[in-house]
């Protein structure tokens, strides 16, 4: 995605920009005005152009794939006579944008109460962190794919976790979402009283790389119906993160063997080429002109 951005030092009038795209419109900014469009991958070249002012410098822009987000501002000097043209590459501001972008995407198939929301359709999850376990403008929204490990911690310390590359330690996982027994249950046998109760989410954000969520947070009797009740929605909680974990493996799983099965394709294709070339139907030049289109060379 392209953002463009007008913005001016100062009011420089009303009179709009034109947006040019590979010598083409594409649209037009008022005074700090915004747009955004696709481009497909590839290399672009973008300038603004206003008749008074004449136009921008030009910049190119290297679109590696549709997801790309490009952020291109324009902005008239303080004299109004000329414009000027940059890429924004400030790489929080982008983040920022891209969560936005979650968010405004999110609508929730699944939640745990106080504890997390989920959208299956768009493999997207939001961890409740807030003081009232609800989601809020504020509240941040994850790709599956960002999760990377997952830890209940009671009073301090691990009583289960699981993540990406490896099955859930401490307890195990059996008879579907919410079903949690073995170490976990057996390390709770001497607890009376629980001080704490917290889900430890690890981010594939180098910036935020740790999401907490309190579950229980003054002491509370694990006899009670209160903590059976918070300690139940824990494990959905876990049993759910387990599945978004298994899932990200099995893309990961699915995208590999498509890749053999491109590589082995190639290798046939260029294995048929290569026998009409031994058969004298095609010559040397098409056969070389062949393997480079099958080797993406």
């Amino acid at each position: 995605m392209i953002i463009v951005r007008r913005r001016d030092p100062s009011f420089s009038g009303y009179s709009a920009v034109r947006v040019i795209v590979n010598d083409k419109e594409m649209t037009k900014l008022e005074y700090k005005g915004e747009q955004q469009f696709l481009l497909p991958p590839g290399i672009h070249t973008i300038y603004f152009k206003r008749s008074l002012a004449g136009k921008s410098n030009l910049l190119t822009l290297d679109v590696k794939s549709e997801s790309d987000l490009i952020i291109v501002e324009c902005a008239f000097n303080e004299l109004a006579t000329s414009i000027s043209a940059r890429i924004v590459s400030n790489h929080e501001e982008i983040v920022e944008l891209r969560k936005a972008s979650l968010a405004s995407d999110f609508t929730p198939t699944k939640s745990i109460s106080a504890i997390m929301e989920v959208d299956e359709r768009k493999r997207l999850v939001a961890f409740l962190t807030g003081f009232l376990g609800i989601r809020g403008k504020n509240t941040k929204i994850y790709r599956y794919e960002d999760i990377l490990e997952y830890e209940l911690l009671e009073n301090g310390s691990s009583v289960t976790k699981g993540g990406l590359g490896r099955a859930i330690a401490f307890g195990v996982l059996t008879g579907g979402v919410g079903a949690i027994v073995g170490g976990v249950t057996s390390q709770k046998r001497n607890l009376s009283v629980c001080d704490s109760l917290k889900l430890k989410i690890t981010i594939n954000d180098i910036n935020n790389p740790a999401v907490f969520v309190d579950i229980i947070t003054s002491k509370t009797k694990t006899d009670s119906p209160s903590y059976q009740s918070k300690y139940k929605s824990a494990q959905e909680a876990l049993s759910l993160l387990n599945i978004i974990c298994n899932s990200n493996e099995t893309e990961k799983a699915m995208a590999s063997v498509g890749n053999m099965a491109s590589i082995s394709s190639s290798a046939d294709e260029i294995a048929k080429y290569k026998a009409l070339l031994d058969n004298g139907a095609i010559t040397i030049a098409e056969y070389e002109a062949k393997k480079k289109q099958f080797l993406d060379l």
